[in-house]
């Protein structure tokens, strides 16, 4: 079952991954306080920071510790496709990233959405662009 809050999350943990934790630290800055209310979806209703903001706290503890991981374009699609949980049918692991990525760039600063733009792998980074 499709739970865009689980597929919210995963995409953020993997963008994460590709970050220094000051870069991490300084997205969660600007997402803070950030209300979301999608109606069609009452388990979105909150705050975009609550999603950036791992709730694991062995995965937090050692996201800190360690530096940036490398990322494929196919590593970050699977990791969505398997760890995000089913999505829709007739919708695409694209086109749910890109969702996540449009609803995130609508609360970043400019500097923030480049920040992001300069780590992605090509094709995310496209994703990212159009969203």
């Amino acid at each position: 079952m499709y739970d865009a809050r689980d597929f919210s999350v995963i995409v953020f943990r993997t963008l994460r991954d590709l970050m220094t934790t000051e870069m991490s630290d300084s997205i969660a800055r600007d997402l803070e306080f950030t209300p979301i209310s999608i109606q069609s979806d009452k388990s979105l209703n909150g705050n975009v920071a609550e999603l950036w903001n791992d709730t694991n706290p062995l995965v937090s503890w050692l996201s800190r510790l360690r530096g940036p991981l490398n990322v494929t374009t196919d590593r970050f699609l699977r990791r969505a496709i398997e760890e995000g949980g089913g999505l829709p049918n007739g919708m695409t692991p694209e086109d749910a990233i890109q969702a996540v990525f449009h609803v995130t760039k609508a609360d970043l600063s400019p500097t923030s959405e480049r920040m992001i733009s300069d780590i992605l792998p090509p094709e995310i980074a496209q994703l990212w662009q159009t969203a």
